[in-house]
């Protein structure tokens, strides 16, 4: 008897599991040669952007093409939603249309590695920078935007504390035990730490709050990542992962996917040519 006393009392305390997303496929990809690689979201509208395309949906959907060139990330920032890629390009909404505001293409003869280092993949406005209200970066690069709307290269001691910055997180962010392996930021000064023991930790200012250990395919790597209350989202190989009271479920969802973006209203998935959204009622 006890024991059955003991698992009602256990199903009663525990969190309700989350009903699975309804998934809705919102745009799909038929430019030829063209491929998905990032999304954002604000509401029920997204953007949705990669080789040679951008999209805008929610009440309509509007569609530019963009020859030549290849987008790899899109940021949302206090100058807006900022597109990156290839060869240091940033491209920024300005509400109505794409203004390109960088573009470097490396000479058609270039060695993969300086390729590689021409390569921006997210933007942010870093909070603890003092010379840098928006900052663009990648694997290598780091780029600093006037207020002229240019990008600059900064020199080389404020490029490698910007870059660690970015792509590190700020200094003494990691909880005690923990050997930091990655940082995703998030809004304002708010971000995601892992460690390399597999545990994962939201981190705010001084505050550490613990979001699980990572599942098997996300212990490799992490593809995209975004949050919805208090709940983050991963997307492993593929596959779309959720922490909910520092545990981690799989989340059925469509396959193969490469993108993903949350709203307090939907959450944005895209494989390589869809756009897939589940909205709540």
């Amino acid at each position: 008897m006890s024991f059955v006393i003991f698992s009602m009392w256990a199903m009663l305390c525990a969190s309700p599991a989350a009903a699975s997303p309804t998934w809705e496929r919102a745009y799909e990809l038929t430019r030829s040669g063209s491929w998905l690689s990032s999304l954002a979201a604000d509401g029920d509208v997204w953007i949705a952007a990669g080789k040679e395309i951008v999209v805008r949906g929610g009440t309509k959907i509007s569609t530019e093409v963009v020859p030549g060139k290849t987008i790899l990330g899109l940021s949302r920032t206090s100058q807006g939603v900022i597109a990156l890629g290839a060869d240091q390009l940033i491209m920024r909404f300005d509400g109505k249309a794409w203004v390109e505001e960088h573009f470097a293409p490396a000479p058609a003869k270039s060695s993969s590695r300086l390729r590689y280092a021409l390569v921006l993949h997210s933007a942010r406005d870093l909070v603890n920078s003092p010379t840098a209200a928006l900052v663009a970066y990648g694997p290598r690069g780091v780029l600093v935007r006037h207020a002229d709307g240019t990008w600059v290269s900064p020199p080389e001691n404020e490029r490698d504390r910007l870059s660690r910055l970015a792509q590190l997180g700020p200094e003494g962010a990691a909880p005690l035990h923990c050997a930091p392996d990655a940082w995703r930021w998030l809004s304002g000064a708010r971000g995601w730490l892992t460690c390399h023991d597999g545990r994962s930790f939201l981190r705010e200012g001084s505050a550490a709050r613990a979001t699980g250990s990572l599942p098997k395919p996300c212990r490799t790597s992490v593809d995209a990542l975004d949050e919805r209350g208090r709940d983050i989202y991963l997307l492993c190989d593929g596959e779309l992962w959720r922490s909910s009271n520092e545990h981690w479920a799989r989340v059925p969802a469509p396959k193969g996917l490469r993108a993903l973006a949350a709203s307090d209203q939907c959450l944005f998935t895209a494989d390589e040519k869809s756009v897939w959204k589940s909205c709540s009622k």
